[in-house]
């Protein structure tokens, strides 16, 4: 929340747009990976196992995704054919 906030203004200021797209994804892709971590949370808390759904990554953004990947990653826009199964 603070952090990659704090280095995509930086990047905007010194106009360095490769990196500003660099920051803004993994901003977002990590905005996605909190999320994980507080529903990980919740099942362990409620004794659930969340290890039986397949874990799916985005090689450009690092996106991750539970379960069925969508068609597209919905953070950088790549098709779900490049997406990496995590085992």
């Amino acid at each position: 929340t603070q952090m990659y906030p704090a280095f995509v203004r930086e990047a905007e200021s010194e106009k360095q747009s490769d990196v500003l797209l660099a920051f803004r994804y993994a901003l977002q892709a990590e905005e996605v990976h909190a999320g994980h971590y507080r529903e990980a949370l919740k099942s362990l808390n409620a004794g659930q196992d969340m290890s039986n759904r397949t874990i799916w990554i985005c090689p450009v953004c690092g996106d991750i995704f539970l379960g069925n990947p969508p068609d597209k990653c919905p953070i950088c826009g790549v098709f779900k054919k490049v997406f990496r199964e995590i085992s």
